[in-house]
């Protein structure tokens, strides 16, 4: 048989994954299914430890960001922010073919890219709640919508 050597700098994959077990995801679907509106803001996770100790959602770590809008504002809120992201990112690529000002086009284009790359990343993990990232995301919601004037001024 062949051993591994043993690094005490380097995890072990197995003890790791027996150590840390998963989440048990089955019980959320039920509870998405039952609270259509949701548990309320900051109610998963760690700040659902620290502010809301008795929810039955405190103490989950929800892997993704949809997951957590879903667990936090319910299926109905998860509905509302899809739908202000799809008219963001439709209003985004409106204005490419409308503005006239290259620069312009070019910084709106930025903002789509990045306001693309932020929603697929929320797949994966909380992405868009940490703050710098956050204020620059919903910043760029206002940038997107107007810059179609800043346009028209010129």
């Amino acid at each position: 048989q062949y051993a591994v050597p043993s690094n005490p700098t380097i995890p072990n994959p197995v003890f790791h994954a027996r150590s840390n077990p998963t989440p048990p995801y089955h019980h959320a679907q039920p509870y998405i299914y039952t609270h259509p509106f949701g548990g309320g803001i900051n109610t998963t996770g760690d700040l659902g430890v620290e502010f809301s100790p008795g929810h039955p959602l405190a103490g989950f770590p929800p892997d993704s960001g949809y997951l957590k809008t879903t667990l936090e504002t319910g299926w109905i809120g998860l509905i509302i922010e899809i739908v202000l992201f799809i008219v963001i990112m439709t209003n985004a690529i409106k204005n490419h073919f409308l503005l006239k000002n290259k620069r312009l086009i070019s910084l709106n284009d930025a903002y789509l890219c990045g306001f693309f790359a932020l929603t697929v990343g929320r797949f994966t993990q909380v992405s868009i709640d940490q703050l710098p990232i956050g204020i620059i995301f919903y910043a760029s919601f206002a940038i997107i919508i107007n810059i179609r004037n800043m346009d028209l001024e010129k």
